[in-house]
């Protein structure tokens, strides 16, 4: 399933102009939605094993976008 999943993915990157699609991710990422940020935050972390318990804020409810969470600060001392 995880080739067709994959395809699917890469699909808008082959028909949409490049400026298009920046432009639209651009807007997703700083949307800020109570509901919809936590969301994305948990599946991007479940599908990308971020570890969260690095991070300052470690609630995916903490950050208001995902522009937010994609910056955010990490805990003193967790990484060298």
């Amino acid at each position: 399933m995880k080739p067709t999943l994959d395809a699917l993915l890469v699909f808008p990157q082959r028909v949409l102009p490049q400026r298009v699609l920046s432009g639209l991710v651009r807007w997703l990422t700083r949307l800020r939605s109570p509901k919809l940020a936590p969301v994305v935050i948990r599946a991007f972390c479940r599908w990308y094993a971020v570890n969260l318990a690095e991070a300052e804020r470690s609630d995916a409810t903490d950050y208001h976008s995902f522009n937010d969470f994609f910056t955010r600060a990490l805990r003193s001392g967790v990484r060298p």
